[in-house]
């Protein structure tokens, strides 16, 4: 599985998963290669935060067919960041917060439909670490919230090739006079 084929399918799960509890906000892939502001709109962000190779690679051959297939299966675990930014009126203390975005994504991951989707896909998820609340100064000057947590998939990567065979072998001795 692709860096980009994990992303697709995180981003669709937790799309669907915030549907699932009536919350339409856009779920972005943070740190593109393109500068970007403070979004004029609630957003929720994902990003990768490290790769790690679980255990050593799995071999196997497989004879069918006259073909020769030989795999090799690597247990990969992947963690990733949720964070989400919400522009605050304080006078209206019913809107969404980033906070409630956040919530709202780790419910939405250990749901049972969440975590079916993934396994469908031969992805499973870990526990989702607790939620941090730090602040920053946006470029408006004002305060806002930016609370992330941490979560980690896990899948086997497995590549494979065939094998050439031959038909035939010929041994030749050389070297004597």
């Amino acid at each position: 599985m692709t860096d980009n084929q994990l992303m697709t399918l995180l981003i669709a799960t937790i799309s669907a998963g915030l549907a699932a509890q009536s919350l339409s906000v856009p779920i972005l892939q943070e740190y593109q290669p393109t500068t970007q502001g403070t979004p004029s709109t609630d957003t929720v962000y994902i990003f990768k935060l490290s790769e790690t190779r679980y255990g050593f690679p799995g071999r196997k051959n497989i004879f069918a067919d006259s073909v020769m297939t030989h795999s090799e299966t690597e247990r990969m675990e992947v963690t990733y960041q949720i964070n989400a930014l919400a522009i605050q009126n304080p006078a209206n203390t019913t809107q969404t917060t980033a906070a409630d975005y956040v919530r709202a994504v780790g419910r939405a991951l250990q749901s049972d439909a969440a975590i079916q989707a993934l396994l469908a896909e031969g992805v499973g998820i870990y526990r989702i670490q607790a939620m941090r609340q730090p602040y920053f100064k946006d470029d408006e000057g004002q305060f806002e919230a930016t609370p992330s947590f941490d979560f980690t998939v896990a899948y086997n990567d497995v590549i494979s090739s065939i094998v050439p065979s031959t038909d035939a072998t010929t041994e030749t001795v050389t070297g004597f006079s």
